[in-house]
């Protein structure tokens, strides 16, 4: 979910939308302005979690990588502590971006290993962004006996009203 960090983006609202969406384990965040922005999230999605008879028992956490900050865009993820368990983050320059993709490497409560990738790959350099996806996709090849659970916003602009080609090459 990019968040959009502009200056027009206000993260209370951003928090109403979250809410509304209810049931959700993980969320995977782009352009998180601020540490104060994501507890807002956080605490949004506990509050949530208690309303009415379609609770979810559950609580919320968070992490927001460093990377992307000069520019108010660091990534982020959320994440149900009932259903992840050993939760560890990494930050990983493995693929080109002007922002490292954040990692999170996990157990599911039932015991399952699990890598989530969280990218924000470039929108305004096309080639960048090819390379991105070549580095990404040769990483997912290294790592092809793992879990892996890809997220984020690639910037692929794809758009199936228009006539062929679809998106882009990346």
């Amino acid at each position: 979910f990019n968040v959009e960090s502009d200056s027009d983006t206000r993260p209370a609202l951003v928090a109403e939308d979250m809410h509304r969406l209810p049931g959700i384990d993980i969320w995977a965040l782009q352009e998180v302005e601020s540490e104060e922005a994501l507890k807002l999230f956080v605490e949004t999605l506990n509050d949530a979690s208690t309303d009415g008879e379609d609770s979810i028992n559950g609580l919320y956490d968070g992490f927001i990588g460093r990377s992307g900050r000069r520019w108010r865009d660091p990534l982020g993820f959320i994440y149900r502590v009932d259903r992840f368990q050993t939760v560890r983050f990494e930050e990983s320059k493995a693929f080109g971006g002007s922002r490292d993709a954040l990692i999170m490497i996990a157990i599911l409560a039932d015991g399952t290993p699990v890598t989530l990738v969280n990218h924000h790959f470039n929108r305004g350099d096309a080639a960048r962004r090819q390379r991105q996806a070549y580095l990404f996709r040769r990483w997912l090849a290294a790592h092809s006996d793992q879990a892996i659970i890809s997220i984020g916003d690639f910037n692929f602009d794809y758009d199936h009203l228009k006539s062929a080609p679809h998106g882009n090459p990346a």
